[in-house]
């Protein structure tokens, strides 16, 4: 039975309810989430069974930075899907809150590498995300890391070049992306594919390091169609600023090549000051005997 409204969005209302199956077993957690189409049915993916195929396929992404999805079915002409139940708020809603303060460094990072992770899971999984932003990461009351609403994603090609989608056939599913976070080929209505992923997260990955939007409150593709490069924030290293930027190229062929290589490029440890300080000075040190000692030999 459903309990409350706990978010909206253009295509579908989520409410927190109760299990009555969890409840007679007895479950230590009778909720769920269910999410409810509020869209025309035949205008989302143009048949149940085709949605159930999909909601098959989010069964199997079973990550600790991915909701869990448990099933979808429909009563009459109320079409919904049940999910994990999460209890926290967005990651949107956190960014609001703490604005240019922000999230101390430690969990910014935390954060970053969990959304990242459960990208690189669910490519592997030929699945790609297609909306991804901070209403859709979710931080529970117990800090963990949640990415939501795969309901825009489509699998993607596999080895060989067969391609999978998720409506098998049926006419996809309407583009509702979000703009601000949304690569140049989603906004130009393109096919989502991990490299479009790959945008929305350095464009997250910014917004969390930095507190703010890599392109400010510019026109949402203004700064991105003259090619701009978002200045590097106080704060952010070089290896940050560099996987972020790159994952921010304005082509997909630009762009880095996999989650995976945004992660090697984000992780790099850069040599530490002091210890390159040090090493330059042993150079010169031997450099200053090599020469004294070539002096003293041309004496001779």
């Amino acid at each position: 039975s459903l309990i409350a409204l706990i978010g909206e969005g253009g295509m579908s209302r989520v409410f927190k309810a109760v299990d009555l199956h969890r409840v007679e077993a007895p479950a230590a957690d009778p909720y769920v989430a269910i999410k409810i189409l509020t869209e025309p049915f035949d205008e989302y993916l143009g048949s149940l069974a085709a949605l159930q195929r999909e909601a098959h396929k989010l069964q199997s992404l079973e990550h600790d930075n991915i909701v869990r999805v448990i099933d979808c079915d429909h009563d009459g002409d109320t079409v919904f899907m049940t999910m994990e139940y999460l209890a926290g708020e967005s990651l949107q809603n956190k960014l609001r809150v703490r604005g240019p303060a922000r999230f101390d460094p430690a969990r910014a990072q935390a954060i970053v590498l969990a959304i990242a992770e459960a990208l690189e899971y669910a490519h592997r999984s030929h699945i790609v995300h297609g909306d991804l932003k901070p209403g859709n990461v979710i931080i529970t009351d117990r800090g963990e890391v949640k990415v939501i609403d795969f309901g825009m994603a489509r699998f993607i090609a596999r080895p060989g070049g067969a391609l999978e989608p998720a409506n098998h056939g049926i006419d996809p599913a309407p583009k509702a992306v979000t703009a601000r976070y949304a690569s140049p080929e989603m906004l130009a209505g393109l096919d989502p594919e991990p490299a479009d992923d790959l945008y929305a997260l350095g464009c997250v990955a910014y917004e969390v390091l930095s507190g703010r939007h890599p392109f400010g409150r510019q026109k949402d593709t203004q700064a991105r169609d003259r090619g701009a490069v978002p200045p590097r924030p106080p704060g952010m290293s070089d290896n940050q600023y560099h996987a972020i930027t790159k994952a921010l190229a304005y082509t997909r062929r630009q762009r880095t090549a996999s989650v995976g290589e945004f992660l090697r490029d984000y992780q790099a440890v850069a040599p530490r000051r002091g210890y390159a300080l040090w090493v330059a000075l042993g150079i010169i040190a031997v450099l200053a005997l090599l020469l004294g000692a070539f002096h003293r030999w041309s004496r001779h």
